[in-house]
């Protein structure tokens, strides 16, 4: 579903299910009940929108769009194969793109 996302605002809900599904999926409760209060509070946070909203056109919203659909289909593939090796990379790869994006954004709208 999230390769249909064609905006940031179409993406975040999806975005949330399925961190929340990956959470879930590690049989451990108290992660997924410390990564739904960590998500929460970041998916809410008025910095964090602005970080996901700053100097996007439509063409850079459809790439950062794109750009998450491809990472967490190929967690899901993972996971979905039982290589956790392969999902943990995936996964550090997402993280560290998703980093450096939003570090980006917030140097080019802390210049403004």
């Amino acid at each position: 579903r999230i390769a249909a996302a064609t905006t940031l605002d179409e993406l975040r809900p999806l975005d949330e299910a399925f961190h929340a599904l990956i959470a879930a999926s590690a049989a451990n409760a108290l992660l997924a009940e410390l990564h739904a209060k960590v998500m929460e509070a970041l998916f809410n946070s008025p910095r964090y929108d602005g970080l996901m909203k700053v100097a996007h056109t439509p063409a850079s919203e459809r790439r950062v769009v794109r750009a998450s659909a491809e990472a967490h289909s190929a967690i899901a593939a993972a996971v979905n194969g039982g290589d956790g090796e392969a999902a943990a990379l995936a996964a550090l790869e997402h993280l560290a793109e998703v980093e450096s994006r939003m570090l980006a954004r917030s140097r080019s709208g802390a210049s403004r």
